[in-house]
């Protein structure tokens, strides 16, 4: 049987008084989600698929314009878990999931454009193109990793000890 959790009036005057600079980092997280993300989405419209230039151009620039994004929603993340808001939390992590999905389907779509690219591109150019890709691709083997990782932080958190 789940112990009830204790109401607001119940918990320390301590514990009460922390959940001002909580709401507050939410708060800047969920800015910073908002901000970061919708720089993103218009970094997309209006979409050009099958165009291997904006392909492979909008995909470096995603990977590039993730640290806002990433900031804030693990901000919000850690800031719901910190004010004991696990729903949100909870949210934050399955957003997370799906954000390390989708980046794992663009990379794809990136290494589809890769070859095409590579064929297009003057010989003077191509070594901007491979540090392009390097760099692509470091990226997406971190962000994917860290949104994974954080998303099933967040989504099993309650359950940890220390939360419930």
């Amino acid at each position: 049987m789940r112990p009830i959790q204790p109401s607001a009036e119940d918990l320390p005057r301590s514990y009460r008084s922390l959940q001002l600079p909580w709401s507050i980092l939410l708060l800047l997280g969920t800015a910073l989600t908002i901000v970061g993300w919708v720089d993103i989405a218009l970094l997309w419209w209006p979409l050009s698929l099958g165009n291997v230039e904006w392909e492979f151009g909008t995909i470096s620039a995603t990977f590039d314009g993730l640290p806002l994004g990433t900031i804030g929603l693990s901000l919000a993340g850690a800031a719901a878990l910190g004010g004991r808001r696990f729903g949100i939390a909870r949210a934050a992590g399955i957003a997370m999931l799906v954000v390390a999905f989708g980046l794992i389907a663009i990379y794809l779509l990136y290494l589809l454009t890769l070859a095409p690219a590579w064929r297009g591109t003057p010989e003077a150019v191509q070594p901007s193109l491979l540090k392009a890709a390097i760099k692509t691709t470091i990226f997406a083997i971190t962000y994917v990793t860290a949104f994974a990782w954080i998303g099933l932080y967040l989504i099993r958190a309650r359950r940890r000890r220390g939360y419930t």
